[in-house]
């Protein structure tokens, strides 16, 4: 373990992540753990560091470490909401989140990702008034007009839609929501290349951001552009080896090009490299299931299960 003050071991683990480092900052934290095991605030940075590596299963553990030693700390409960979120537990999202907002009633960060989940829902009845509170407190946040965006997009206002997405990037480039609104809108008015080029754009700076590459994966396969989805899917397993969405967009390019045995050899490959991963044996699992070998696809499943209990 390294000697030294939470807050300098935490000052030097951020400057490490910043530089490209970020192995070596969770290195450090883990460090700074060991040596006091009782700190939820040091609990609490190293679930966010593992959350960026991609590690999942160790940082819900970190994280609920933090909660366990301080069950006040809302945004520990904020971070625990983003896994479930990206791994399509709602519902278990939604009480994390509710429960931060019972701390903390103007968590903005939590207001946000609840009325994101409340969109995918469906339930715009629920996430309009939260959306359009949000935007008249802090008119000018990016993640806020995104989300704006979605709302008007979902209720067939285009042209508000439009005007939140651009307000949305005329500040940050790389706002998720507002990119993948325009993308939509561009491919539903037949215009492919105006969706690359908005692509290409915000990946000039984006080339290690992990939902960005995702996205620009998802929309060479919605332009039925293979050697894009391939391309970027695998980029995203580079930045972010355990990154599940990556391997499902690979798997289901593969099973469309009759390519099963080959993805099975990859995915192999990759939980070789990484024996705790939960996305490669859960994708190998599905690709042995789809060939009727049910027996060696049930061993793959018991195994990401063995991994993290939370991917059942």
């Amino acid at each position: 373990k390294e000697p030294g003050n939470g807050d300098a071991l935490v000052a030097k683990a951020t400057l490490l992540a910043g530089t490209g480092k970020l192995n070596d900052g969770v290195t450090v934290l883990q460090g700074a753990v060991q040596g006091n095991p009782g700190s939820s605030a040091l609990q609490y940075k190293l679930g966010q560091f593992y959350g960026l590596q991609g590690n999942d299963a160790a940082a819900l553990a970190a994280l609920n470490e933090a909660l366990r030693l301080n069950p006040g700390m809302a945004r520990a409960e904020v971070e625990i909401a983003k896994i479930d979120f990206r791994a399509g537990k709602l519902d278990l999202a939604e009480q994390m989140l509710t429960s931060a907002l019972t701390k903390i009633p103007g968590y903005v960060e939590a207001h946000m990702i609840l009325a994101r989940i409340q969109l995918m829902q469906g339930n715009l009845a629920r996430a309009e008034p939260r959306i359009r509170g949000l935007a008249r407190v802090l008119p000018s946040l990016p993640v806020v007009q995104g989300e704006l965006g979605q709302l008007e997009l979902l209720k067939k206002n285009r042209p508000a839609a439009r005007q939140a997405f651009q307000r949305a990037l005329a500040t940050d480039p790389k706002q998720l929501d507002a990119l993948a609104g325009l993308i939509t809108m561009d491919i539903e008015e037949k215009q492919p290349s105006a969706a690359k080029a908005r692509l290409d754009a915000a990946l000039r700076t984006g080339t290690t951001d992990t939902p960005l590459i995702l996205l620009a994966s998802r929309t060479y396969a919605l332009l039925g552009d293979a050697e894009g989805t391939e391309r970027y899917a695998k980029k995203a397993i580079e930045v972010a080896p355990n990154e599940l969405d990556a391997y499902a967009i690979l798997g289901r390019l593969y099973v469309k090009q009759g390519r099963i045995d080959q993805a099975i050899a990859q995915f192999s490959e990759a939980a070789v490299k990484n024996p705790k991963s939960v996305p490669a044996p859960t994708i190998i699992g599905m690709l042995l299931q789809s060939q009727g070998k049910t027996k060696e696809a049930r061993e793959r499943y018991e195994q990401a299960l063995a991994n993290d209990s939370r991917a059942a």
